[in-house]
């Protein structure tokens, strides 16, 4: 699926100096796991996301999907590429202040062709999962900061993306919900076999993860972060079960 082929990205700081903030990665992704990449602020997870989602280009090296080199795609194709197949949880949220939850969440959908009514009835069961139906038609600025996280999230999984890329998807959410949101990522890795990449500062969200690995002067290296209780539901309640779960809503 996803492919990172000795990918570099390099910048230069406001003292001259040249940061190397990807230098050298390489990295797969398949269907139905989550990877995990941890490190603290500033290390370069951020970039490297941006690179597997073609928002980035890279110095040098190759971000494959599918075999296609992202780079190359015409601009038209990756956009249609982002819209698809891919669902991107930023860190900043990126909702429009003055629509619903719901209709923030639904997007996606309508950017892609569906009907406001259509795309409603699909992102609702994920707002029901994610603990929010009830805030549905609250404006965004009525919205907590962690219910905005979780409205962002829906929209990321509205269009049933084949990839799921993570920036800092629990930054904002208290304990409770953030172990509620690593459960629910791991376990959609499985439903909908799809691949799930996060980044992260929090060690007990890589504990969640399929693979996980750190992110240090712009290399990958494997890490093995302590078990934590988010993790064992995930990889243990959450994967075992995964089966027997009422599946994620899906576009019509």
């Amino acid at each position: 699926m996803l492919e990172l082929r000795d990918v570099r990205k390099h910048f230069t700081a406001p003292d001259g100096d040249s940061v190397r903030a990807v230098d050298g990665v390489s990295l797969a992704l398949v269907p139905g796991e989550l990877v995990a990449l941890y490190g603290p602020s500033g290390s370069g997870k951020s970039t490297l996301l941006f690179l597997a989602a073609g928002l980035t280009r890279p110095d040098a090296g190759a971000v494959l999907f599918d075999g296609r080199d992202l780079a190359r795609l015409s601009r038209r194709d990756a956009a249609r590429h982002r819209l698809t197949e891919l669902g991107f949880i930023f860190q900043t949220f990126r909702l429009v202040p003055g629509l619903s939850a719901i209709d923030n969440a639904a997007l996606k959908l309508m950017a892609a062709g569906a009907s406001r009514r259509e795309a409603r009835r699909a992102v609702l069961p994920l707002l029901e999962r994610l603990g929010i139906a009830d805030r549905a038609e609250h404006r965004a600025t009525q919205l907590s900061v962690g219910e905005r996280q979780r409205v962002a999230i829906a929209g990321a999984l509205s269009n049933g993306p084949r990839l799921v890329l993570a920036d800092e998807p629990t930054g904002s959410l208290d304990s409770r919900r953030a172990h509620e949101v690593l459960a629910l990522l791991a376990a959609i890795a499985v439903e909908r076999d799809i691949g799930v990449a996060l980044v992260t500062h929090d060690p007990a969200a890589a504990a969640v993860a399929t693979r996980a690995f750190r992110l240090h002067d712009g290399r990958l290296e494997p890490f093995a972060p302590a078990p934590t209780p988010a993790a064992e539901d995930a990889t243990g309640g959450e994967r075992a079960g995964a089966g027997a779960r009422a599946p994620l809503g899906s576009p019509e």
